[in-house]
């Protein structure tokens, strides 16, 4: 995955609130958006969801381990990526 691709993130596990998420934001919650960053170790990862009545944009907590190339960990959650479609090659 990388910036500017279309995904559906989807959260596979609830490392922290146990299924009390504050926001709702529990396993098995997915959203669509297009990355706004790549997935890197220190950083959270940002969405722009602007397709989604439920938010504008999303964000995860800090990445703190990355699982392979569909998968890794933040700080609270586990998530897995799909990637729907790739970004566009920049002409740069």
């Amino acid at each position: 995955m990388k910036k500017g691709d279309l995904i559906k993130l989807t959260k596979i596990s609830d490392d922290k609130f146990r299924g009390h998420h504050p926001n709702q934001i529990n396993k098995g919650f997915n959203i669509t958006g297009q990355a706004l960053n790549d997935i890197v170790v220190g950083d959270a990862l940002f969405l722009n969801t602007s397709g989604d009545k439920r938010y504008g944009y999303f964000h995860t907590s800090v990445i703190i381990e990355i699982l392979g190339e569909d998968s890794f960990k933040t700080l609270n959650s586990t998530y897995k990526v799909e990637i729907l479609e790739s970004a566009k090659p920049s002409n740069d």
